[in-house]
């Protein structure tokens, strides 16, 4: 949209270069003036208009308004993302909360320990490059070789890190698990979409048999 103003207003002053007349150049300034005023109310309308239909939604998402069917998947899966197992309550599946809590939980314990030893064998390892030290004694064990304490240095962050990717990965997990969950909850199981089982009887050449028959209605 703002191309086709910037091209319009340029046309405008070219035309002035060129000789228009005043009446044919005002006509031609109220016309783009006319357009920006569009534009910019629509584009004010739209902006409006989104942030009423995110407010309608976080009002939902922190329960304040209630949820349509149709919408429970999209807010179990923001729920999850904001606080993990949310979304699994949202559609009434309380059994896996404990499981998520749990992980989550474990998860974060683990990271905070790797993060410590890390922190720990580093601040030997500092200390090791600044004294120009070979060997330590680290809490009355030893004595360690420096290559022996910058690869247990690099071994706890590598762990720590990759802990950390999965926790993300986990959270993001659950929350498209909790999605789906609601997706299934309210998919159509009417008699819209069936299958029906029946005896038929085939007419063969020679002679007739029985046998079964499956329909599967979509409708």
């Amino acid at each position: 949209m703002f191309n086709k103003i910037f091209f319009i207003v340029v046309l405008t002053v070219f035309g002035l270069q060129k000789g228009f007349s005043q009446d044919s150049l005002k006509v031609k300034v109220d016309s783009v003036q006319k357009m920006v005023s569009k534009a910019m109310t629509a584009d004010t309308s739209k902006k409006i208009s989104k942030l009423k239909a995110f407010g309608t939604t976080m009002k939902k998402v922190a329960g304040a308004e209630k949820i349509e069917p149709d919408e429970r998947p999209k807010i179990a899966f923001i729920r999850s993302l904001i606080i993990p197992g949310t979304g699994q309550i949202t559609n009434k599946q309380y059994w896996k909360v404990p499981i998520i809590v749990g992980a989550a939980v474990g998860d974060v314990f683990w990271i905070r320990s790797l993060n410590r030893k890390y922190k720990n064998y580093r601040s030997y390892l500092i200390e090791m490059n600044d004294k120009g030290l070979t060997e330590i004694t680290i809490d009355g064990r030893g004595p360690y070789s420096l290559q022996g304490v910058t690869s247990a240095t690099n071994t706890f962050r590598r762990y720590r890190d990759l802990n950390i990717i999965g926790f993300t990965a986990g959270w993001l997990i659950f929350a498209v698990e909790a999605n789906v969950a609601a997706h299934l909850k309210t998919f159509d199981m009417s008699e819209d979409i069936s299958m029906k089982i029946t005896p038929t009887v085939l007419n063969g050449p020679m002679n007739a048999a029985f046998g079964v028959k499956f329909e599967l209605n979509i409708k």
